[in-house]
């Protein structure tokens, strides 16, 4: 094994020894089997009772993705920078660049379904942290001309300069560009040790999994003539113990025979893709294997690393966060325990009766089971014959207990149970329960809105390095669909440009709240028209409304303005109606 790999392997098992404190601290392994709601203490008996789950951290998360991530974000691009002193026929290429940046983005983040990848990202920020991982993946196909000679645009054969050969069509070619997000297992993602922030990681390491055939077929991988797998295993399963369990469990496989009846076999080898940040490069080892499968300077395509992290709650001097639901493990664990302490005495002391011995026939005695108020049962002896048998009362406290356990949790987890703020007497408190509720949930939208902005600006930097082919996107607008041709060289230019994402596409939304909103900004654009003269503030208006379409704001300019030029003609001032005419024409 060469130096070189050596010095990884023994970086990336530092790695995994600090992530394995982290995992066993927060307890992170068993987060989701309580967010799925497989919170049975294992103390608690197994064949006695069963355990009743009252998922509250499921409700909490469910309730808060929906209101931090519903829709597909809308992105508006600006120039924020140029490399040089713009003339006014360079900054208008630069607002051209901008919108032409601005279409292609929105166009892959629909294409993409980025939505849902989003929305794994943000469940996994509540129980670890949000991986994603914006990548690359051209798809070539055969080249039908393969062998001719490569003309020009005067259709005169190219000559190399190098070798004066006539330059011939090669075998494949570049069919479709592919400019992916995907959402990545935060198992699998390793940082640096010793780092005290993600901010400040000099690396950052991808556990892969490729099968020994995937790994020697790809060109882009060296060095594998003598690579040997790690282990043979079934298709079903993976190499590592625990997590191959906890895998089986979620899909479900318990007979793998049934699910694989053949049992075949595929040799498996674990890869190593590291970003090595501090010296700028891509670097691939496999495990057991003496050389890099990959060893280059990371491309201009890539800054730093092609992954985007989302996390809720920082550490101090530590990469890894602390789960969003970690706090909320204790309440929930106890407020399930003592609303099974009510089950259970519930079921152990329903009613029951002593009886003397021989004081009552068998058929009067199975008149107690009958269902009758008022019924006669002989006895043969004076005295007590039957007699109810005083249950133990369950103490008090524990349904105290109940209400204090519910209201902790949805104290640690800043939201609030259905009901309760109607439940709080006074007004003043309601509002700063609800005024604390929504600070949380704004901090977290900020989160969120700030990953798919770097999200965005990642993408777009694969995509003006690496796109090939010119395309034609689709303009779904007011005016209907439009399409517009977008060229390689459009998205490249002398500048830096800001991705921003509008706050109001993220906000869930109904056709309701929708209609509610629009006919409250035209009722006041129509109180003060003047307001539309400035596209300007008009758009800062409608982005309060949560309209911030310019093909919209464009036109509202235009009815604003005919709005204010009526009313000046016939007399009436802005926000006030027209006066009325008399017969004659003159106003009264």
């Amino acid at each position: 094994m060469s130096r070189k790999v050596k010095k990884w392997v023994d970086i990336i098992e530092k790695g995994k020894k600090t992530k394995k404190v982290w995992s066993d601290s927060f307890r992170v392994d068993q987060l989701d089997k309580y967010y799925e709601g497989f919170q049975r203490p294992s103390w608690w008996p197994d064949n006695k009772e069963s355990f009743m789950v009252i998922n509250l951290l499921y409700a909490n998360i469910k309730s808060q993705i929906d209101s931090l991530f519903s829709t597909t974000p809308q992105f508006y691009v600006r120039p924020s920078r140029s490399f040089s002193f713009p003339n006014q026929e360079e900054m208008s290429l630069l607002d051209e660049q901008a919108s032409k940046r601005e279409l292609v983005l929105n166009y892959y983040i629909k294409e993409n379904n980025t939505k849902k990848e989003v929305r794994k990202c943000i469940l996994d920020a509540f129980l670890s942290f949000g991986v994603v991982k914006i990548f690359y993946n051209p798809i070539y196909s055969k080249n039908p001309k393969v062998g001719e000679p490569i003309l020009d645009s005067m259709g005169k054969p190219i000559i190399n300069k190098t070798t004066e050969n006539i330059e011939l069509q090669p075998e494949v070619i570049l069919s479709k560009e592919n400019f992916l997000i995907e959402r990545r297992d935060s198992r699998n993602i390793y940082f640096d040790p010793f780092a005290d922030s993600i901010e400040n990681i000099k690396w950052v390491a991808e556990r892969i999994e490729y099968t020994l055939d995937e790994v020697k077929s790809n060109p882009i991988y060296t060095n594998t003539a003598n690579l040997k797998a790690c282990s043979s295993v079934s298709v079903t399963s993976t190499t590592d113990g625990d997590r191959k369990t906890e895998d089986e469990r979620k899909r479900g496989v318990i007979d793998k025979t049934t699910v694989n009846p053949d049992n075949k076999k595929e040799e498996i080898v674990v890869c190593w893709e590291i970003y090595d940040i501090e010296n700028s490069k891509v670097l691939t080892i496999a495990e057991g294997h003496d050389e890099f499968l990959m060893d280059i300077d990371t491309p201009p395509s890539i800054e730093k690393h092609p992954y985007v992290f989302l996390y809720f709650i920082n550490r101090v001097n530590s990469p890894y966060p602390i789960p969003d639901i970690w706090h909320q493990l204790g309440p929930q664990d106890e407020y399930n325990i003592t609303r099974n302490q009510i089950v259970t005495h519930r079921k152990r002391f329903s009613r029951k009766y002593e009886v003397l011995e021989g004081s009552i026939d068998d058929k009067e005695m199975s008149k107690l089971e009958e269902p009758y108020d008022g019924m006669f049962i002989k006895k043969k002896t004076d005295g007590i014959a039957i007699q109810a048998i005083v249950d133990p009362p369950l103490d008090s406290a524990v349904y105290f207990d109940v209400e204090m356990l519910r209201k902790d949790f949805f104290d640690i987890s800043g939201t609030v149970q259905e009901g309760q703020m109607a439940q709080i007497e006074k007004a003043t408190t309601a509002q700063i329960v609800n005024d604390r509720m929504e600070a949380r949930k704004r901090g977290k939208q900020l989160l969120t809105k700030e990953f798919m902005e770097e999200v965005g600006a990642k993408l777009m930097l694969l995509i003006e390095n690496e796109i090939e082919l010119p395309q034609r996107i689709a303009i779904l607008g007011e005016g209907g669909v439009s399409w517009q041709n977008i060229h390689p060289s459009d998205l490249s230019g002398q500048g830096e440009f800001l991705y921003e994402v509008s706050t109001g596409s993220m906000i869930p939304r109904s056709p309701s709240s929708d209609r509610e909103s629009w006919l409250a900004l035209l009722q006041v654009i129509n109180m003060n028209p003047h307001i539309a003269t400035s596209e300007v503030l008009l758009r800062k208006t409608a982005a309060m409304f949560q309209f911030e379409d310019k093909t919209l704001i464009q036109e509202l300019v235009g009815v604003g303005k005919q709005m204010l030029q009526e009313r000046m003609m016939n007399g009436g001032q802005p926000g006030q109606a027209s006066p009325p005419k008399t017969e004659g024409g003159s106003t009264v």
